[in-house]
């Protein structure tokens, strides 16, 4: 499973201007290493439709587009790095 990283902030000018330190995802304590985050779709509060389902895994792509990361969805919240949960609107 993927973890979180403290970093602090590069000398180079360039990237520096823009990156000022802190967490990081990893895989395996490797500052800019691919890493792969496990995320999963919990039906705790609402069970989530396809659409919504696909959504995320569009939202998450479209991270991946433009990261050195990518995520996999798991079968169970033990096994994720992420757990999103689907929340019903109430109306008034």
């Amino acid at each position: 499973m993927a973890h979180v990283m403290n970093v602090l902030p590069l000398d180079d000018p360039y990237i520096g201007s823009i990156e000022w330190g802190g967490y990081v995802w990893t895989n395996n304590d490797v500052f800019r290493d691919p890493v792969t985050i496990g995320y999963f779709l919990s039906n705790d509060v609402s069970t989530w439709t396809t659409i919504e389902g696909n959504a995320v895994a569009a939202a998450l792509q479209s991270w991946s587009n433009v990261a050195n990361i990518s995520f996999v969805q798991v079968g169970n919240a033990i096994d994720a790095d992420l757990i999103e949960h689907s929340v019903p609107r109430l109306h008034a």
